[in-house]
């Protein structure tokens, strides 16, 4: 039997028993996420995910990742390994995106347990990657809208070979957040940890990405790079329509209203990477109607 790469366990509450749908689901969403992930660390690879091993009355699963560089290959001809750095960071797809969680990693093949400064530079991009994708986000919150809506379940565990074995648990009361719940309209969840903050800031451009659909783009505030979601959708239109009195591009100057979420930690509230959503550009702006020589008679004076 393969060795399995990553294990997926769900924790069922005492005397419930879960909805053979909601596994069927939940286990595709996982596969998914998995998937998802691997695309971003290899996009020249194809991705198979297999089921190496069930415990535990179907509450545990095990995943092997397995690789094909050619798409008109037989995949048992050409399957391979991925290396240890890009099987670990796949195996945190559904871990790290909207989190500010520092996931390490061991190197199995050596008495050193840190991994030599290139591979660690790898890993460390194909993090940020994960974190900033749009698609692994979505993949994430359908998984976990899928765990909210099951009730016998009260927590899950990933488990990783990579990092000495390592687990990470995600609580029935994370669900709700992973989920996307928090973004509703109505606000957040009723969760006194977490909070969602509303602001305007002053930042700097670092890299656009200029299509008219939301995306991610990557800003500076105070020196201090971050990315985020940027939804203004009459600017992006303006950036489709080239109305824009200026032409975006790095070290612009920008004013933005941006909305992002925080969690109460030990040291305090501290945002949560990934959760930063661009609701409003304020500058610049595309050109809009002519204000008038003369306001209306019941316009107050100014």
């Amino acid at each position: 039997m393969a060795e399995a790469d990553v294990t997926l366990r769900f924790e069922i509450a005492e005397g419930e028993t879960p909805d053979a749908d909601n596994v069927i689901r939940a286990l595709a969403a996982y596969v998914e996420i998995l998937k998802t992930a691997g695309e971003l660390v290899a996009p020249q690879l194809q991705m198979e995910v297999g089921l190496v091993g069930v415990e535990d009355g179907s509450d545990v699963f095990k995943f092997a990742l397995r690789s094909c560089e050619n798409f008109g290959e037989s995949l048992i001809e050409g399957m391979g390994e991925y290396p240890l750095v890009s099987k670990a960071a796949i195996t945190l797809g559904g871990l790290i995106g909207g989190t500010m969680i520092v996931i390490g990693l061991e190197n199995k093949f050596s008495d050193d347990p840190r991994l030599p400064p290139d591979q660690m530079q790898v890993f460390e991009e194909n993090n940020r990657l994960l974190r900033e994708s749009n698609d692994l986000q979505r993949r994430e919150m359908e998984f976990y809208g899928i765990l909210q809506e099951e009730p016998a379940y009260k927590q899950i565990d990933i488990i990783r070979p990579y990092g000495g074995g390592s687990r990470h648990t995600v609580p029935k009361e994370e669900f709700a957040a992973r989920s996307g719940l928090w973004m509703s309209d109505g606000g957040t969840v009723s969760d006194p940890s977490s909070q969602t903050i509303t602001d305007t800031w002053n930042v700097v451009l670092i890299k656009a990405t200029l299509v008219p659909e939301p995306r991610r783009w990557r800003f500076a505030k105070d020196g201090i790079e971050f990315s985020a979601l940027v939804k203004d959708q009459t600017f992006l239109d303006a950036i489709h329509d080239r109305t824009l009195p200026v032409t975006l591009a790095e070290g612009i100057r920008m004013k933005i209203e941006v909305k992002y979420r925080e969690d109460y930690t030990e040291e305090g509230w501290v945002p949560v990477v990934g959760s930063h959503r661009v609701t409003k550009v304020l500058h610049p702006l595309p050109p809009g109607s002519p204000i008038p020589l003369f306001p209306d008679a019941g316009s107050p004076k100014k």
